[in-house]
């Protein structure tokens, strides 16, 4: 297994959708699980797209009870992948089997974090909807953990694989709703968590029946058996948790949690005995081990309810398939060695066994396999769903237009795959092709061209021409999106930018290339060729530039080399001036400085000799040797030829030299100085 940026150490899970492998990331060594789809699975675009919604759903949770998903992949062979913590413990499944029951006050003190952060997706909009003692992990440096989120969804978003009408989760903890394939918010989690309690404290589920459908049935009519004596302060809770109408239930996480604390303390008010209730009327349903009696004349809502009960099996059946092997393990085992891998079966459709009915009441009969019947009815009803989730479909358009493109395809992939349903596919082709043309011309106007991923025009163009259709709308929107690029081509000319020119030129000849031949054809009439002209150019001019440039450079590192020549040579002042005539941001900067400190200090130490020798001035001047101090005056103002010398010692000593020939010449009776001068 090759998953790029981490080292693949081994397998630790295995599941009817994913493998997960244990590995460490390149960068840190971090450990990390990575859930890999299998292969066979990646051609289904609603798989790949329910998987890879499990990780961007676990990337808008920040909580430390729900495991982080630190990134979606896509393998080389295309398969998704999500790289996850990598944890070490044993779910909460493992503690019941092992423990059988636990006191209220353990069970409570387990679940409080992990329903911490069930009210936090809840917060957030979300619906986790398989809240169950498998998808809790007791992590030993974390503490319960929340995990598996591959059929949560936003309470109002639907999509193909969580529409109504289609039930999705775990048998024995469905809400009634679920059961009924109705739409579900977090009132179904709520209902689950009660179903996980009573199963911790009792050591059974409330509901449990030979095969689902009789289990979902159950859900919907019967009633859970009343706690143990020893545990009869917890009956409100659960009579509450378990109500049949979502209203009636706890209304948020929070609020269950504080009856439970209260019910720790014995203060809940004891709740009145709860009798079944059927959603709509009270018909009579027989089969499953269960019967409740009905008014007459009202057989529609019965083949209502046992027509969702049907589809919700169905739906079930068809989660559970995938699932049907042990579900890959996101952490580490209780002991040494591989990681537990959880285990679980899909459960086999039991025929309900016949029940006289009471004369004049309607019933409905039962095949003699619940899986006929599911078949049956299914098969009745397909039609009618698929078309119903198509007109869902383009109603979203305006709200997700992209998510809803991509699931008209998987809709048509498998309306081409079912005969049942291949009247649907002449309307699905215009729907398709409409609604194709629509979503790419939006992207495009916003610019949306090849990213973000999954959600650009590019996309889905790419997407719309793989299903064979043809139609206008393509090459409209490919022309579009061409254009736009050209239209960045032609700014980034403007400004002279060669790199984001030739960049958008690229993407420009990409974009057209999903046309194929006809994208030739379209690029052919743009001013797409023109400015691959501009671009040359402007690479000539660019060239012509960085010729000149080190030409310059050549130039400036020949007057930088006489600087150093002429030092050497102790000429400063000629050094200094040579330098002056170098420009500054050509030749680095460090070797100009260099040079600049070696002038500044050869002309300091001329500086100093002409001081020197000034002193040796007035030192001569006061031994009245008033000729050799002129000379070392003359030496000081050759070493440093500029302004600011001090050079008062040599006009006294000029004066006084001056005096003293006067003085000479006038006790020798000299008339003429120049004659003393030159003597």
């Amino acid at each position: 297994m090759n998953i790029p940026g981490y080292r693949v150490e081994k397998e630790i899970g295995r599941g009817g959708m994913a493998n997960v492998w244990l590995a460490r990331r390149e960068s840190d060594g971090l450990a990390v699980a990575v859930k890999v789809m299998h292969a066979n699975l990646a051609s289904d675009p609603s798989l790949v797209e329910r998987f890879i919604a499990e990780g961007e759903t676990h990337a808008q949770f920040e909580h430390p009870q729900i495991i982080r998903i630190h990134e979606v992949l896509r393998l080389g062979d295309g398969r998704p992948a999500l790289v996850m913590d990598y944890l070490e413990g044993e779910t909460f499944k493992d503690l019941l089997k092992r423990e059988q029951r636990l006191s209220p006050e353990a069970l409570f003190n387990l679940l409080k974090p992990v329903l911490a952060a069930l009210d936090h997706i809840h917060r957030k909009g979300f619906v986790h909807r398989d809240i169950k003692p498998e998808n809790i992990f007791l992590c030993r440096s974390r503490g319960p953990v929340l995990m598996d989120f591959g059929i949560a969804r936003q309470v109002d978003r639907n999509t193909r694989f969580t529409e109504a009408g289609m039930a999705i989760g775990t048998p024995h903890y469905m809400s009634p709703e679920q059961a009924r394939g109705e739409k579900t918010d977090h009132l179904t989690d709520i209902y689950a968590v009660g179903v996980m309690i009573y199963e911790a404290l009792t050591g059974r589920v409330p509901f449990d029946a030979a095969d689902s459908f009789a289990i979902a049935i159950k859900h919907i009519q019967d009633v859970a058996a009343p706690l143990p004596a020893e545990l009869e302060r917890l009956q409100p809770l659960i009579d509450k948790a378990l109500a049949k109408v979502g209203s009636d239930r706890y209304q948020t996480v929070a609020d269950l949690l504080a009856d439970f604390e209260k019910g720790l303390a014995g203060k809940l008010e004891p709740t009145r005995p709860v009798s079944a209730a059927p959603p709509r009327g009270t018909e009579v349903i027989r089969g499953a081990g269960t019967e409740v009696t009905a008014a007459p004349k009202k057989r529609a809502p019965v083949l209502a309810l046992v027509v969702g009960v049907v589809l919700a099996v169905a739906a079930i059946g068809g989660y559970l398939a995938l699932q049907s092997k042990p579900s890959p393990r996101i952490a580490g085992g209780g002991g040494g060695g591989a990681p537990p891998v959880a285990k679980g079966t899909a459960p086999q459709p039991v025929a309900p066994a016949p029940v006289p009915v009471k004369p004049g009441a309607p019933t409905v009969a039962a095949p003699s396999k619940g899986a006929d019947v599911a078949a049956v009815l299914a098969g009745n009803h397909a039609l009618k769903e698929a078309r119903a989730e198509l007109q869902a479909l383009l109603r979203a358009v305006d709200r997700d237009g992209p998510g809803s493109f991509k699931s008209l395809l998987a809709l048509r992939e498998r309306v081409r795959a079912e005969k049942d349903l291949a009247d649907l596919d002449g309307e699905l082709v215009p729907a398709i092709n409409k609604t194709g043309r629509r979503v790419a011309l939006d992207l495009v106007r916003q610019r949306k061209l090849s990213s973000p991923a999954g959600a650009c025009a590019r996309d889905i163009i790419e997407a719309w021409l793989k299903t064979g259709l043809r139609d206008g709308g393509q090459e409209e929107a490919v022309a579009g999106g061409v254009k736009a690029y050209l239209a960045l081509a032609r700014a980034a000319l403007k400004q002279g930018d060669e790199g984001k020119v030739s960049g958008w030129l690229e993407k420009a000849r990409d974009f057209a290339g999903l046309l194929g031949d006809r994208g030739g054809k379209l690029l052919a009439g743009t001013d797409y060729a023109a400015m691959g002209d501009e671009l040359k150019q402007l690479r000539q001019r660019r060239i012509a530039r960085q010729q000149q440039q080190e030409a310059r450079r050549q130039q400036q590192r020949a007057l930088l080399d006489q600087v150093w020549a002429l030092l050497q040579q102790n000429q400063p002042w000629q050094a200094e001036a040579q330098l002056a005539e170098i420009d500054t941001g050509i030749l680095p900067e460090t070797e100009v400085k260099s040079a600049r400190t070696a002038v500044v200090a050869a002309i300091g130490m001329r500086r100093s000799q002409a001081d020197s020798l000034l002193e040796r001035a007035r030192e001569s001047v006061t031994k009245s040797r008033f000729g050799r101090a002129l000379d070392f005056c003359d030496e000081a103002q050759r070493a440093y030829p500029r302004d600011g010398l001090d050079l008062s010692v040599c006009d006294e000593a000029r004066r006084r030299k001056a005096e003293l020939l006067g003085s000479w010449a006038q006790q020798n009776n000299v008339d003429d100085i120049t004659v003393i001068k030159t003597k």
